[in-house]
């Protein structure tokens, strides 16, 4: 689940073909591309600076027609579900991805986004905001 609550102006959104067509993306997931500029699927750490964060569940027929998500980057707050719920969250926390969630970012990871409300006092729903990249 993705819902972006401030920054719609900041924000860029542009289609993207699936690498694997046999990929689910989950909406609020965050991905990388290929070399083809295709979307793929973050597996475990990533140090890739560039990332995008999927506005469309691939479970929707036009979606699963056309091969196509829709991904979103830019500065923009938003609450999502798509985090690891095994961590602590606090304010301010710089964030990170990992098998396409945000995470508590350690070490050299690249950071994404940090915490503005935490899960526990937002229905358990991540409220972030991106980091420009």
């Amino acid at each position: 689940m993705l819902q972006i609550k401030h920054g719609w102006r900041t924000t860029y959104r542009r289609p993207f073909t699936r690498a694997d067509s046999s990929d689910a993306f989950a909406e609020g997931e965050w991905f990388t591309t290929d070399n083809s500029g295709n979307a793929v699927k973050v597996v475990g750490d990533t140090t890739t600076a560039m990332l995008w964060i999927n506005m469309t569940s691939t479970n929707k027929d036009d979606v699963i027609a056309s091969n196509t998500i829709t991904g979103a980057s830019g500065i923009f707050e938003g609450d999502t579900d798509e985090y690891d719920s095994g961590q602590t969250y606090i304010s301010g926390q710089a964030l990170t991805v990992s098998n396409g969630q945000l995470t508590v970012q350690t070490g050299v990871l690249p950071i994404v986004a940090r915490t503005v409300i935490t899960p526990t006092n937002n229905s358990n729903y991540l409220r972030f905001k991106t980091c420009a990249t």
